[in-house]
């Protein structure tokens, strides 16, 4: 349980990460 939540949490940083970038790529644009 404890590994499948940690991979969870990883996956939704990651997910934020892409967003936050994707947002700077448009407002930059």
């Amino acid at each position: 349980m404890a590994q499948t939540q940690r991979s969870a949490a990883e996956i939704f940083a990651l997910i934020a990460d892409n967003t936050t970038r994707h947002l700077f790529h448009v407002r930059n644009v």
